[in-house]
Parts: structure tokens; sequence; C-alpha cells
């Protein structure tokens, strides 16, 4: 029982639990800093790819949007398409030089 009393004591004076308070100063290694930096990444690519394959926008929300409105949009922009690169600059560019 002494010895037992004797480890807890000493061992919870040794060093305090704060590693603020410890003599020495903590630096990562470069394994630390490689997982931490990881763990960004693996989020990232995870957020991405849900965003990719789960939208903000479903598309269920907007397909009667779509088909009211394409079929118009595609023949609006027929005219646009046939015109020259030159002819749409000078109908839809911006004026620069006045």
């Amino acid at each position: 029982m002494w010895f037992e009393r004797f480890v807890i004591i000493v061992t919870s004076v040794y060093r305090d639990y704060l590693p603020s308070s410890w003599s020495t100063y903590y630096a990562p290694t470069i394994w630390e800093v490689g997982f931490y930096m990881g763990t960004f990444g693996l989020f990232f690519t995870c957020y991405f790819l849900f965003s990719k394959y789960f939208p903000v926008i479903a598309l269920a929300e907007i397909k009667h949007i779509l088909k009211k409105n394409g079929e118009s949009f595609k023949e609006k922009m027929t005219p646009v398409e046939n015109e020259t690169l030159y002819e749409f600059v000078e109908k839809h560019g911006h004026d620069h030089g006045a």
C-alpha cells in the first residue's frame, strides 16, 4: 500500500498536467505535421466528392424550369452560335477606346 501511494503521489507531482507549464519546448515532427495536413486533405477530398455527386440544388427541383425554358433558349442561341467571332465582338463587346 505504501508503494502504491508513493507511485501515485510522486508521479502526479513530478510533472504538471498542463503541457504549457513544462520546461521543455514542444516541436512537432514531420510526421505529426503530415498527419495534420493529411486530415485537411482527406476532409476536403471527401467534401468535394460529396458536392460533386450530391449537389446543393437537387435536379428534381429545377427540372420543370429546364423543360420550360430549355427549348426557347436553344432557339435564341442558334443565331449567336452561327456568328463569327468578329461579328459577336462587334455586337456584344465593350467599347474600351472611348
